[in-house]
């Protein structure tokens, strides 16, 4: 993952929300200097600015979820992405508010008594913002353990059992994991793992979306800032990071899709914007978006950071002279544990066209020589090439 020194200005020349996660997530910044900047959020920029919206009551728009994006719930979740520590006590009393008006049998949220069917992406938002901002409410390790016994023989979640919810079970299971993350966090002793493990492979196993290499639905791969409720791959991707998964192989077709949004200047454009009334734009759309550049760049050094692939690059190239050494270039020595997995030519083919692939973290790679004789000797050289998943896929079929 390369990123230039202008890309790193624009991305500081910023809001403090922006500014402290970059320090962090990006240049490795110690932690109390990015602790100091995310201290400035309640002061200062777009966090200020929202928490200066709180009604006297504890609401925003006195309105628990309804009027989405100005609601008390979506308020939260801005903060909440914003990265406003825990413990914030307007933080607090907005998540004390959505519990004591929305809890049902103690165990999942309905925000009104009229609702007949439950809607499980909604407890785990709200589970996950409680969790995340430190609430002390006991009903909050229930409704975590409510969230897990609710989950698909598949490993997914589904908002409820009507017949048009498998619509959303990809919405359903990121929001459930990311609301298990923050609940595990809070509770360490509550038995997650499993669910969360589940729900993980079912993301997983559907190349967390794509279908050769296409998005199952065309807005998974328009990435947009704040997500809401919304699935994205860039959206998944980042619930990988943070989490601190093991690359996963089955990661790389989403990985090239974020890679080919990348421009020539090294940023990403913030896709679509989803409808509903806010009370502020960070960002235009279709323009370099900061927020999607650095959960773009979080991702790739999470997705690179396998010590033999992050030696290697996008292509490698070795060559030798007969005679004259001195001039030799050779591939990286990480190359040496690449893994073949089939032979493309021959082998008794003097030129050789590998498919070998990463032992770590499953990447696959182009290996191919070639050379020429001269007088005194050969002229060879050595080509190693990263493959994206698909491109993969055509020498394994």
């Amino acid at each position: 993952m390369d990123m230039n020194t202008e890309t790193t200005h624009w991305l500081l020349n910023s809001d403090p929300s922006i500014r402290w996660q970059v320090m962090r997530d990006v240049l490795d910044a110690p932690e109390a200097d990015w602790a100091a900047e995310r201290a400035r959020l309640a002061h200062e920029g777009w966090c200020a600015d929202l928490l200066g919206r709180q009604g006297s009551d504890g609401l925003w728009n006195n309105s628990l979820y309804n009027g989405k994006w100005l609601s008390t719930t979506y308020s939260l979740y801005l903060l909440k992405l914003l990265g406003l520590p825990e413990g914030h006590p307007q933080a607090l009393r907005g998540c004390e508010q959505l519990l004591a008006q929305g809890l049902y049998q103690g165990q999942e949220v309905r925000f009104s008594r009229r609702q007949a069917i439950q809607d499980l992406g909604v407890s785990a938002l709200v589970l996950s913002l409680g969790c995340y901002f430190g609430c002390p409410n006991t009903a909050l390790p229930h409704m975590a353990a409510y969230l897990a016994s609710q989950q698909q023989v598949d490993g997914s979640w589904l908002p409820n059992e009507t017949p048009g919810a498998a619509e959303y079970a990809y919405e359903g299971t990121l929001m459930a994991l990311e609301g298990l993350m923050q609940a595990r966090q809070r509770y360490p002793k509550l038995a997650l793992a499993q669910a969360e493990s589940r729900g993980q492979e079912f993301l997983l196993a559907h190349s967390l979306g794509l279908e050769q290499g296409e998005a199952l639905k065309k807005q998974w791969a328009s990435f947009s800032f704040p997500p809401y409720w919304f699935y994205d791959l860039l959206t998944a991707l980042d619930y990988f990071c943070s989490v601190g998964a093991a690359l996963d192989p089955r990661t790389q077709p989403a990985l090239d899709v974020l890679r080919s949004r990348q421009a020539a200047d090294g940023r990403w454009k913030l896709g679509a914007r989803h409808a509903g009334k806010t009370y502020f734009d960070m960002e235009a759309v279709g323009q370099p978006s900061r927020w999607n550049t650095l959960r773009a760049l979080r991702v790739l050094r999470w997705a690179e950071a396998c010590t033999i692939c992050s030696q290697l690059g996008e292509e490698a190239y070795g060559y030798q002279k007969y005679g004259w050494a001195e001039h030799d270039i050779h591939l990286p020595a990480a190359s040496e544990h690449l893994v073949l997995v089939r032979n493309l030519k021959p082998s008794y083919s003097e030129r050789k066209l590998q498919l070998c692939q990463c032992p770590q973290c499953g990447t696959y790679y182009l290996y191919r020589t070639d050379y020429e004789y001269l007088v005194n000797g050969t002229e060879d050289e050595q080509f190693l090439t990263r493959l994206t998943a698909q491109q993969a896929a055509e020498f394994l079929d």
